[in-house]
């Protein structure tokens, strides 16, 4: 495949304070948050952890493909996430609205499912239609 393609294009978009006018200048770059609140960033902080980030999600495309898998790892990933999205949704200014209980859900059943099936397929068991199923409901 060529995946590195996919770190150039993380690459490209890391320069994006550079050709954003609003970014240029500005010691301090003020925006409303996710709350409701005005917040205000340092504009060398944000512009510097902007391209970092960009950087390192795309060396993620860069790492080989046969990597060994991790249950708990990935357990402890999900729930992070789980966890990471749950306290972001409690202090919105939305709150932890129906829709939003229902995305954790269906993270949590993501999570659930591909835990077990891992399991299934490591101890050669098959798997089973359920799995299969919540697989493709999800998807």
């Amino acid at each position: 495949t060529f995946r590195h393609i996919y770190f150039v294009l993380f690459a490209a978009l890391g320069t994006w304070p550079a050709w954003e006018p609003c970014l240029w200048d500005p010691d301090v770059i003020v925006f409303p948050s996710h709350t409701g609140q005005i917040k205000r960033v340092s504009g060398p902080v944000l512009r510097w952890g902007w391209g970092i980030t960009c950087l390192a999600l795309g060396a993620f495309t860069l790492a080989p493909l046969e990597l060994n898998d991790s249950p708990a790892l990935l357990a402890a990933g999900g729930l992070l996430n789980l966890a990471l999205l749950f306290g972001l949704f409690q202090n919105d200014k939305e709150g932890l609205s129906a829709h939003r209980v229902a995305q954790l859900a269906v993270l949590g059943l993501a999570l659930a499912t591909t835990l077990h099936t891992d399991h299934r397929l490591r101890t050669k068991t098959g798997l089973p239609v359920p799995n299969q199923l919540a697989t493709w409901a999800i998807f």
